[in-house]
């Protein structure tokens, strides 16, 4: 599993792994608003127990045709996540499970299907920026989602000390 971690959008500040800082996760007013707090983020991408990359799925569910159809798009064309993130727009979780039991895909998928499709729409900074609802990370509690940028990522993945 690999490292993530950003920049804030207010403060344009790196989040350190493992420091005890409190930052926020913006909500898109659409998905309620306000924001997820996480007091000390671990590097794997999960605030307030909330998955980020899980949560940037959820939010762009409605748009997936159009982001995977973009030619402006980073990242490399994964058929499978697509298909897979297909059947979780018009099906069901039940779906996407038969799908992934149905083609042998290794058992990662069973538990982790949802990041799988948030990664694949969000890990490269210029694809986070072009969605409908990109990950946006504040140091503020008052920062609203509609009022910042989207976060880029940490070139050093959170970690404090590089070379």
């Amino acid at each position: 599993m690999g490292s993530f971690s950003w920049i804030t959008c207010d403060t344009k500040e790196r989040i350190i792994n493992g420091e005890e800082i409190n930052v926020y996760v913006l909500v898109p007013e659409e998905f309620g608003g306000g924001n997820i707090k996480e007091s000390c983020y671990g590097g794997y991408g999960i605030f307030g127990e909330k998955d980020i990359y899980d949560l940037v799925a959820i939010w762009n569910k409605d748009f997936l045709e159009e982001i995977f159809n973009s030619t402006n798009r980073k990242h490399k064309k994964d058929p499978i996540i697509e298909e897979i993130a297909f059947i979780y727009k018009e099906k069901t979780e039940k779906d996407v499970l038969k799908y992934i039991e149905e083609h042998n895909l290794p058992g990662i998928y069973k538990y982790s299907w949802l990041r799988f499709i948030g990664i694949y729409l969000a890990c490269y900074d210029e694809d986070n920026a072009q969605m409908p609802y990109p990950i946006k990370i504040a140091k503020s509690e008052y920062v609203v989602y509609e009022d910042c940028d989207p976060s880029p990522a940490d070139p050093h993945q959170g970690f404090k000390y590089y070379i």
